[in-house]
């Protein structure tokens, strides 16, 4: 084999391996990114559940932080805790609902009307409703005891500039009712979902 052949093979061989070692430090780097990431999402739970344990411990049934959130873009979040006062173990669940949504000069942008958004919410057609995430199951509360969900709005990209309005309700299944006298509509049909308190606000600002 010739000289110049060889010398072509070794300088194929290091540039391979060389493109090897920049695709492995390019995985690690991403795994590292992402970790960190992750660690802080964890820590922002942390302190919303220690902003949540603060208020529950100063006498509140129900309690969201934060009420208000500002985002340019990407996800915001809010953790909703509920105290069980009554005087057994009762299943609660949560609903979050889109209300509507107002400018800077208070006009409105878009509304929701009995499920039907009316006015445009975004650049294209999008429903608000759509950008909410939560545990939609009811949750087993023992008395005296809390837990706690975590709501969860990734706005659309061409989500309109604005103040968008959430509402949060707290039911639990009352399984006294006689299910044969009305319609009981918890998850196992066992029992009638009754308001456990006043509905809450939760505001999303888009800027």
């Amino acid at each position: 084999m010739k000289k110049g052949a060889i010398q072509l093979s070794i300088n194929l061989i290091v540039t391979v391996i060389i493109g090897i070692i920049i695709v492995l430090l390019g995985i690690t780097l991403t795994k590292k990114i992402i970790s960190e990431s992750e660690s802080t999402q964890q820590q922002i739970d942390t302190q919303l559940e220690e902003k949540i344990n603060s208020l529950l411990d100063e006498g509140e049934i129900v309690a969201i932080t934060p009420k208000t959130r500002t985002i340019h873009k990407g996800l915001a979040k809010f953790a909703v805790g509920v105290e069980n006062i009554l005087e057994n173990t009762f299943n609660f669940k949560i609903n979050v609902e889109f209300i509507g949504a107002y400018d800077d000069q208070g006009n409105e942008i878009c509304k929701n009307e009995s499920g039907t958004i009316n006015g445009e919410c975004c650049s294209n057609s999008c429903n608000p409703n759509d950008w909410i995430l939560f545990n939609k199951n009811e949750i087993g509360i023992d008395n005296n005891e809390n837990h706690k969900w975590l709501v969860a709005i990734t706005p659309d990209k061409d989500a309109k500039k604005g103040t968008y309005i959430f509402s949060i309700s707290v039911f639990y299944c009352d399984t006294s009712v006689d299910c044969a006298s009305v319609t009981c509509d918890c998850d196992n049909n066992n029992g009638l979902l009754t308001k456990y308190s006043s509905d809450y606000r939760i505001y999303e600002n888009i800027v």
